[in-house]
């Protein structure tokens, strides 16, 4: 049995966080106390996004224009190539919203690549948000990665898990083996639990071919 593979998008997939880019061009520095108190998990994702949100004033093909010019990782294709040859379940799983990941996906011919996240449309003017997996149980955010990874994962299968970010922690804590950077690689230091570190899609490419020389195929 094949593993599944869990990415991250924001930060992970792209090299930017595309919400990011998004409030900085249309909010300036407004929106970064909301996200330090998000961070600090005074607030959930569902309370910070709909008051960050409510600072962009922006029309559905501005801000899809300003979404897609966000570029990827320079290695992914590479590694959704590597994950075909392996027969590797590729999904995405994201704290963000789909409103930017179906158009960069879309964008660079990689709409078959399964993903999970928020709900963002327009309604008119109004920016509407939904979110889709809270699970107050387990976490504060919007969608709870430990939920997908326990309801996506075959039994007896393996999980894989590569992300950067906060709302990456319960989804890599479920997950078999952890490729993490940025905040995720430092909360799962602290706790002493295992990992990978990763700059580059290259990296987790390269250390699943190096597993799978050593131990033979990641089942």
């Amino acid at each position: 049995m094949k593993p599944v593979v869990f990415c991250d998008f924001d930060g992970t997939v792209t090299a930017q966080d595309v919400q990011h880019v998004i409030l900085n061009h249309y909010a300036g520095d407004a929106w970064i106390p909301v996200n330090e108190a998000w961070r600090r998990f005074e607030i959930t994702t569902e309370e910070r996004c709909c008051r960050q949100w409510a600072l962009v004033h922006a029309t559905e093909s501005d801000l899809a224009q300003l979404a897609a010019q966000v570029p990827l990782d320079p290695d992914f294709r590479d590694f959704v190539a590597f994950c075909h040859g392996q027969d590797y379940d590729l999904r995405i799983v994201s704290d963000g919203f789909d409103f930017y990941i179906r158009r960069l996906l879309e964008k660079h011919g990689l709409s078959d690549i399964p993903y999970y996240a928020n709900h963002l449309s327009f309604q008119g003017c109004h920016i509407a948000l939904s979110f889709s997996r809270p699970n107050p149980g387990c976490c504060t955010f919007g969608n709870c990665k430990r939920l997908l990874v326990e309801e996506l994962r075959p039994p007896g299968g393996r999980a894989i898990y590569v992300g950067d970010g906060l709302s990456d922690r319960c989804g890599a804590e479920a997950a078999d083996l952890v490729f993490a950077k940025g905040l995720l690689a430092s909360y799962l230091e602290q706790r002493g639990l295992p990992f990978h570190p990763f700059r580059r899609f290259g990296d987790v490419t390269a250390a699943l071919q190096g597993l799978e020389r050593r131990d033979g195929p990641i089942q």
